[in-house]
């Protein structure tokens, strides 16, 4: 009863005047939604358990080749094999292989559906069981057993509208009926951005597959056996495979990723770093909050003075104020989780798509009990200093109203300069983001991307023979030449910025000079192009030609190289004429090639990578299965997108296209970690600069209403008024210069830990911290006008008589 008691006197208190619980109450509300939104990020995707069985056995492994500065890169089929039979370590070890389906229904045209293949073991591995139906077994990977299925959780819920009989009916994939054995948990993505899984047939025929590295591999590790254990294990099975294969394995190693590490460790500090300046919103929140209490016992001094004398004990003092601010804390609390409930679908839509686990967050239990434990935390920070300052009060003075009994603006004072350094800390924070980003979309990534339509096609289903696919491609090119719009139309096999390309690397030797060391031999990516490509793509030409007519299938082989690869190998040379002879390709054999020009640099994956080394192959010599046509056009992008879908369809009705996109817009998709780093710590950056105003307004506001009189002496003594607004302005001025200071210290002390987000700006920018020292400083003085032009403006007669 005694509990209810004080609460009830404590919601009574706060209630007699609202003013400042009110605004407490919502500056608290920003602190800790701006914390507990951030924490449902970070809880779904770095504190969730994994849905894996035992996910610290398990390992992601990869091939390395130290000596070129590869630390991870995919796993190659043969070298999978050997590694699947000689290690003792790892209990199993599984592949998944990338593909795509062409999903049919009905009389409908076919969608192109992305894929798993995987190898046996692969669910076993991770440990996980379908939510309907089955996993693969050992019979389900024989060659010539029949076709079989597993479904992503989104895609079953999607396009067959969450029917639980799916589990054992048949789906056309590719014209050829499948059927569908088990779904997958909603939780469950890996190795992730994939609608399906089917079962990978491994065989001898891998076996010599050593040169492509386009597996993602898996592994357990055995009871006892620690991850050190199995890298040093693979070490020497890596040794013992480069001495039997020196062409592709010199100087190969592997190299294991603890499952956790290998899915959210590349996220893992960039959702610190925005909890932590989240946290950072919320203390400058109870900062304030704290000088609102200390404000407000200013003006009940009397009242506390009177309870004391009549016998309230300094405890009892000190718990009821931190009963009120229990209160205040708890009501943020509930209109926090509120805000958070109501903004977590806009966040979700803000979460770029390439986040690992973003199926996973959500509000459940977790995030209620961390908004109470952060409404507790939040009690203590922002109560206590001023209850003990409450209950430090002496009665006798406070009862003969002494002046000397108005509570000292110096805590107060140090709450704001607090609060300006972290606004300080912050806003360089958010400019240097913004500096980045503006230095990343200034990047030329080497071609033209607006109004620049591309779109896939694979037709190896369709057109298995060479001349088939030549006969296609070249049929449809000529077809939407006559797009209305289109002013150039060509095909990649590998065109920049698109998910679904070839993207293969290639060893190389030049003619003419003496073979290097295995292992020691440039690379470059190859792709292959129709004549047109460069021209729809705008990529200009360096030296030499482009491709042309008398590049044809029974000419002798051609190409064309980019910069890069013409500073690498040919520095201070000229490389049209030289030859290059090509050692491994995934597709095409061992070619002797002329150089007939050089091409400018293109970036293919972000504004951000170096441009690589690239060998461009004419399509007209080297046919191939899988192209992405590019047009570049004018008009409307959807009438020119649909306009080329019936042009591939006119040739063939049952053709599958994918991933139609301007590129412009896939360039823009890149940026979207950035710019959801950006608008989250920028928001903090924004609610701290308005809670430092806030702060520092309500401090002199304070400050000038306690030296009522000695403004009005001075102005009845003939002080000028000009001096009285410079004198209130100093003081504001003089809070804000303290708080510049220190958080300039600060940033530049901590500005390393956002040096991994920034790109084409140094982490101590001059402009950016000169620039956010001025802004402070500005709104430092305009929050600090309206009380010194209040104090200017007062009556001496008034100010000067004693009430």
């Amino acid at each position: 009863m005694r509990v209810i008691h004080d609460l009830a006197a404590a919601v009574r208190s706060l209630a007699s005047k609202p003013q400042i619980p009110i605004v407490a109450i919502f500056t608290l509300a920003l602190g800790i939604s701006s914390v507990t939104v951030v924490f449902t990020v970070v809880e779904g995707v770095l504190l969730r358990p994994l849905p894996y069985r035992d996910p610290e056995r398990i390992v992601g492994i990869w091939q390395s080749l130290p000596a070129r500065g590869i630390e991870r890169q995919e796993v190659s089929p043969g070298n999978f094999l050997d590694l699947r039979e000689r290690t003792r370590t790892l209990s199993e070890v599984a592949i998944a292989e990338p593909y795509g389906f062409d999903l049919s229904e009905g009389d409908s045209l076919p969608e192109d559906v992305n894929a798993w293949l995987v190898s046996e073991g692969f669910f076993r591995i991770l440990g996980v069981a379908p939510m309907h139906g089955r996993g693969f077994d050992d019979a389900d990977h024989r060659e010539g057993a029949p076709a079989t299925v597993i479904l992503d959780h989104a895609l079953w819920r999607e396009r067959f509208g969450s029917d639980g009989d799916i589990v054992g009916r048949a789906i056309l994939l590719d014209g050829k009926p499948v059927v569908v054995v088990g779904v997958m948990p909603g939780a469950f993505d890996f190795p992730g951005g994939r609608a399906m899984w089917a079962p990978r047939h491994t065989g001898e025929n891998d076996r010599n597959r050593r040169g492509a590295t386009y597996l993602t591999a898996v592994g357990r590790l055995r009871d006892g056996v620690s991850i050190e254990q199995a890298s040093a294990e693979l070490e020497t099975i890596g040794s013992e495979m480069a001495r039997e294969h020196p062409v592709v394995n010199h100087g190969m190693g592997w190299a294991l990723t603890p499952l956790p590490e290998q899915i959210v460790g590349g996220v893992r500090s960039n959702l610190i770093i925005l909890f932590g300046a989240s946290t950072l919103v919320l203390l400058i929140a109870c900062a304030n909050v704290a000088s609102l209490l200390l404000a407000r016992a200013t003006v009940r001094q009397r009242e506390i003075a009177i309870r004391a004398a009549l016998g309230a004990t300094r405890r009892r003092l000190v718990a009821d104020a931190l009963i009120e601010s229990f209160i205040l804390s708890g009501a943020a609390a509930s209109l926090a989780l509120l805000l958070t409930l109501w903004l977590h679908d806009a966040v979700l839509a803000l979460i770029p798509a390439d986040l690992p686990r973003v199926r996973e967050i959500g509000i459940d239990l977790p995030i209620f009990l961390f908004t109470i434990a952060v409404a507790l935390v939040t009690t203590i920070v922002s109560g206590v200093a001023p209850a003990l300052q409450t209950a430090a009060l002496d009665p006798n003075r406070n009862l003969k109203g002494s002046a000397s009994a108005v509570l000292p603006v110096r805590f107060r004072s140090f709450l704001v300069v607090f609060a300006v350094a972290v606004a300080i800390v912050l806003l360089i924070g958010a400019g240097l983001l913004i500096r980045s980003l503006h230095a990343v979309m200034q990047t030329d990534p080497g071609f033209a991307s607006e109004n620049t339509l591309a779109l896939q096609v694979h037709v190896w289903d369709l057109y298995p023979e060479a001349g088939q696919q030549r006969a296609f491609f070249e049929e449809t090119i000529e077809r939407m030449r006559g797009i209305p719009g289109a002013r150039a139309v060509g095909a990649s096999s590998a065109v920049p910025f698109t998910s679904d390309s070839m993207d293969i690397e290639s060893e190389l030797l030049v003619e003419g000079r003496p073979e290097p060391a295995a292992g020691t031999e440039p690379t470059a990516f190859y792709t292959i192009v129709t004549r047109d490509y460069f021209r729809a793509m705008a990529i200009p030409l360096r030296k030499g030609r482009f491709f042309g007519l008398e590049d044809g299938s029974g000419s002798p082989p051609v190409a064309l190289i980019n910069e890069e690869l013409a500073r690498r190998i040919f520095p201070g040379e000229d490389p049209v004429g030289r030859r290059l002879r090509t050692r491994q390709m995934r597709a095409l054999p061992s070619q002797s090639l002329e150089i007939v020009g050089v091409v400018g640099n293109v970036r293919n994956e972000t504004l951000e990578h170096a441009p690589r080394p690239e060998l461009y192959l004419s399509f007209d010599q080297f046919p191939f299965g899988s192209m992405a046509y590019v047009i570049r056009f004018n008009g409307d992008a959807g009438a020119v997108a649909a306009a080329a879908r019936d042009q591939v369809w006119a040739v063939h009705p049952r053709q599958t296209i994918s991933q139609v996109e301007v590129l412009e817009h896939l360039i823009s998709a890149t940026f979207g970690t950035r710019r959801f780093q950006l608008l989250l710590l920028g928001s903090f950056a924004a609610a701290a600069l308005i809670l430092a105003t806030v702060g520092l307004y309500a401090l002199i506001s304070f400050s000038a209403a306690g030296r009522t009189q000695e403004i009005g002496t001075r102005l009845a003594i003939g002080a000028d008024r000009l001096d009285i607004l410079t004198l209130v302005l100093r003081q504001g001025l003089r809070l804000a210069s303290i708080g510049v200071i220190a958080g300039l210290a600060v940033a530049l002390a901590f500005s390393r830990v956002v040096d991994r987000m920034l790109f084409g700006i140094e982490r101590t920018d001059p402009l950016t911290f000169a620039g956010v020292s001025v802004l402070i400083m500005v709104v430092a003085a305009l929050a600090s006008l309206i009380p010194a032009r209040r104090a200017m403006k007062l009556d001496p007669t008034k100010a000067l008589r004693w009430e």
